[in-house]
């Protein structure tokens, strides 16, 4: 994450401050890190919802699209990944 940050005051009904303040106390951790973590959490969730539902469009459209390629070049970039790891 960058360690840019930007500050922003969240209103938030008193119930879910509680629940959040004590799901936090739980996990060991400050409000706000809790926070920053659900926001990410949400973030990739949604991008990730993003990927399946344009992915999903291509396999309904398979035809018109030829993705053979982009396979092995997929496969050549992971085991390059991989054995730099």
């Amino acid at each position: 994450m960058n360690s840019e940050m930007k500050t922003l005051t969240v209103r938030m009904p008193i119930e879910l401050y509680h629940a959040s303040a004590e799901s936090a106390k739980r996990r060991h951790t400050s409000l706000n890190s809790f926070i920053l973590e659900s926001l990410e959490a949400k973030r990739k969730e949604t991008e990730f919802q993003q990927l399946y539902e344009g992915f999903s469009k291509l396999a309904e459209d398979s035809e018109e699209y030829d993705v053979e390629h982009a396979i092995h070049a997929q496969a050549e970039v992971i085991r390059q990944n991989n054995e730099k790891s």
